[in-house]
């Protein structure tokens, strides 16, 4: 086409590709610094950054809480050092709530805190960082105090705060968590050191502060404290007297009035307080206050006086609704006091069900009941008694004297109110005094239970919750329970003593029908001691028997009940040796009560020392055993509790005993046989025989040689011996014997002798080898040894020996 020839074409379009493939790399080295001259000239004008800055605080939180980045700004609010490396946990401690701060710094939110006593808002986003997802919080302080220039951002965070702040004011009607609530909505818009709500009590005319105090573990708590302001006192009685809020720059400067509180405890130089009131009633008072003169200002005043309107109300409809609530909570356990009375329930049952629903009516520590014992005409406290342990409630109980100042107090029945527990106040009247200190009751009330005509004891109560003093509000609640478990405990205790009554008539029954049946004497007298002893609860019941022909009491094993053996063996030693059965009811045929062995001081020494040989006894009833006025036994119950039986006990057991006496008669004539009746008639000749000697012998050796043969053939004795011993000055001398018949070796007194010279009561010996005397001779393995006695002395003995154990009876 150009005029070349194919050869030339081919030869042109070769050189054409290697020229290309030269200037590729050029091109391509060039293209960008084209570029880059383009971009240049075309970059725009830079924009200036004398931007002004913001007073926000900056935090970078990583997860974990470390703080990885804080600016200039957040360093001075937290009062950081230069080159203090900032903690998570340490900056919380300068904020409060410190929950709100954390909780800003742990995820996306916004809330507001307090920040050495300013008030803050804080916003918080999630922002990448490191590879992880971090926390980026931004503090600003709030400025409430823009109201009165009239300033339109802070007016419009103030009505902002305001309205949230009156929202949560309303949001609870529970007393402490509105004033909680009030206190904390103060402290963010008005900074200060201490800060109380007052209410004012209109019964007793005073004001009774709330305050965040710091408890025993460190945390801070809403208490009420035991402190009352009266009107005339302070600046919270200044306040309301003068109806006027209360400014003070310099606490030391003002005169008009003084703080309530010490000084020492709240050091304060600045206060700014007004008077609350709804509806023109008296609410109470908002207080704040500062260690720092000067702290408050009007425009503080202004933000107080803006929030005193819902606080007040806020605070009239919890009080109204606290009131709502305690009425009804009264009335709920009034109404569950009452269906006690529609079951039957054990004393100590009774007493646990009352104090159960009592107690949520009542803020105190100590609460019980102290019911009158007609039997030991005491007031006695009753277990549970809700603040002291049960062994000092045993102990809790006091005598009523008929001649004593306790009496006249109990008779009057009024309702006693003390807070001195001394010896000379009410309590110290009644006895009370020494165990009322002991259990540190500081201020009591004691109502009267009355039923009818009839006096109870008291309820009482000691030791309010909060310290405070007991109020109308409280008696009158407490006149109301009174008298709901005044009838409650009347029909228990009747109905207890009918049960008892039919108890008491079922077991005189059964013994009745066990005396008068066919069994023996040893399975009645167990049967029977075994019934009374669970009807009385006694812990043991024992029956001994009088040995007539010894003239021994001994222990009737088979029916005993609730003695250990080596005890067993100490009371048959003891009644075998030393008991003197002129000093027992057996004797006498009176029964005894023993309220207290312990301390009962008029105990015989029989008596003495059976008791000893039941170590825990306390109380105990004996009753004797009686056939046709004579008495042949006693019973014996016993119980490991103080004042434990009373008369109607007494009763049952004689009514008992009696019938018991008649089966031992009835049985003891059943068992005279044949062999008995013998020796009955035998005995009734040798008395004849000898009643004629005395009348016609005339040598006093011949008499005692007869009346010794007769001795020994009624007793099938072995050997034995008769001596009269020599009498000087109307008194016998027993180293010296005037007359001697029978078998030598009885001349010597030993213990045996002895016991019965001063008893002037026969002794047997029923076996030597497990007796603690020495036989008269080897062979000897019984004997009897009998006084002679004239005018009242004993004169002589008489011995009988017999080489066969247990010989004599």
């Amino acid at each position: 086409m150009f005029g070349l020839g194919s050869t030339a074409l081919g030869i042109t379009l070769i050189a054409l590709g290697v020229v290309f493939l030269i200037l590729t790399p050029l091109l391509l080295r060039l293209v960008p610094h084209l570029r880059r001259v383009t971009q240049t000239s075309s970059t725009p004008a830079a924009i200036p950054t004398d931007l002004p800055s913001h007073e926000n605080a900056v935090l970078l939180v990583q997860p974990g809480g470390r703080v990885a980045f804080i600016n200039e700004q957040a360093r001075q609010w937290f009062n950081l050092l230069e080159n203090e490396t900032p903690n998570l946990e340490r900056l919380a401690r300068n904020t409060r709530p410190t929950e709100a701060f954390l909780n800003l710094c742990a995820a996306a939110g916004q809330t507001r805190f307090n920040l050495h006593q300013a008030l803050v808002e804080g916003i918080s986003y999630y922002v990448p960082f490191e590879g992880q997802q971090a926390v980026m919080v931004t503090m600003q302080q709030l400025q409430l105090r823009g109201l009165e220039n009239g300033e339109s951002e802070p007016v419009s965070q103030s009505l902002t705060i305001f309205n949230e702040i009156s929202q949560n004011m309303s949001a609870s009607l529970d007393l402490e968590t509105t004033i909680e609530t009030i206190l904390d909505s103060v402290d963010r818009l008005v900074p200060s050191d201490f800060s109380e709500i007052t209410l004012w009590d209109h019964e007793n005319e005073n004001l009774i502060p709330y305050r965040y105090l710091v408890d025993d573990d460190g945390i801070r708590r809403l208490r009420m404290s035991t402190d009352r302001y009266q009107v005339s006192e302070g600046y919270s009685g200044y306040m309301i007297s003068n109806g006027q809020p209360l400014l003070v720059e310099k606490v030391s400067l003002f005169t008009k009035a003084r703080p309530t509180v010490s000084r020492h405890q709240f050091p304060i130089n600045s206060f700014l307080g007004l008077p609350l009131r709804a509806r023109g009633n008296i609410i109470g008072t908002i207080e704040l206050a500062t260690q720092t003169p000067e702290a408050f200002n009007q425009g503080d005043l202004e933000v107080l006086e803006t929030l005193s309107g819902h606080a007040a109300i806020a605070l009239q409809n919890a009080m109204t609704h606290f009131k709502e609530q305690q009425r009804a909570t009264e009335m709920a356990g009034l109404a569950e006091l009452s269906q006690v009375s529609s079951t039957i329930y054990e004393a100590d049952e009774l007493y646990q069900h009352l104090i159960e629903f009592i107690a949520p009516l009542l803020n105190v520590e100590i609460l019980g009941f102290l019911i009158y014992n007609e039997a030991t005409h005491a007031l006695e406290g009753q277990v549970p008694f809700l603040g002291l342990p049960e062994q000092f409630t045993v102990l809790y109980n006091t005598e009523i004297d008929d001649d004593g100042p306790a009496r006249k107090l109990w008779e009057e029945q009024d309702i006693i109110i003390t807070d001195n527990v001394d010896e000379d106040s009410p309590l110290g009247l009644l006895g009370l005094s020494p165990l009322a200190q002991a259990a540190g009751i500081r201020e009591t009330v004691l109502l009267p239970l009355t039923s009818g005509r009839r006096s109870l004891g008291y309820l009482q109560v000691a030791n309010k919750l909060d310290r405070t003093s007991f109020t109308d509000d409280d008696l009158r609640l407490l006149r109301i329970i009174a008298g709901h478990a005044s009838p409650i405990l009347e029909n228990a205790h009747l109905i207890q003593e009918s049960r008892r009554r039919a108890q008491r008539a079922e077991a005189l029954r059964r013994v009745a029908s066990l005396a008068g049946s066919g069994a023996t004497i040893d399975e009645i007298l167990k049967f029977s001691t075994l019934e009374l002893n669970r009807f009385l609860q006694a812990n043991l019941t024992a029956v001994i028997l009088l040995d007539e022909n010894v003239g021994r009491l001994t222990l009737h094993e088979e029916s005993l009940i609730g003695m250990e053996q080596e005890n067993i063996e100490s009371l048959n030693a003891f009644l075998a040796g030393e008991a003197a059965v002129r000093e027992t009811v057996t004797a006498s045929g009176l029964p005894l009560i023993f309220d207290d062995l312990e301390e009962d001081s008029n105990l015989s020494s029989t008596y003495g020392g059976v008791f000893k040989c039941m170590p825990e006894t306390r109380a105990a009833v004996v009753v004797p055993l009686i056939i046709r006025d004579r008495g042949i036994g006693e019973l014996i119950i016993t119980s490991n509790e103080a004042n434990f039986f009373d008369i109607s006990d007494s009763l049952s057991a004689t009514t008992a005993a009696s019938q018991l006496a008649s089966a031992l008669e009835r049985s003891a004539l059943l068992s005279q046989t044949d062999e008995s009746l013998q020796r009955r008639v035998d005995q009734l000749t040798m008395l004849s025989h000898i009643v004629a000697d005395l009348n016609t012998a005339g040598d006093l050796k011949q008499l005692l040689r007869q009346i010794y043969e007769e001795v020994l053939r009624i007793t099938q004795a072995d050997d034995g011996a008769i001596l009269i011993y020599k009498m000087e000055a109307g008194k016998p001398n027993f180293e010296e014997v005037s007359f001697y018949q029978g078998q030598p070796g009885c001349e010597q007194v030993g213990d045996i002798e002895r016991r019965v010279i001063d008893q002037g009561e026969p002794v047997i010996v029923e076996d030597f080898a497990q007796s603690k005397g020495a036989p008269p001779s080897a062979d000897v393995r019984a004997a009897l040894i009998v006084p002679i006695i004239y005018l009242g002395n004993v004169i002589g003995l008489i011995h009988l020996h017999s080489k066969k154990p247990g010989h004599f009876d």
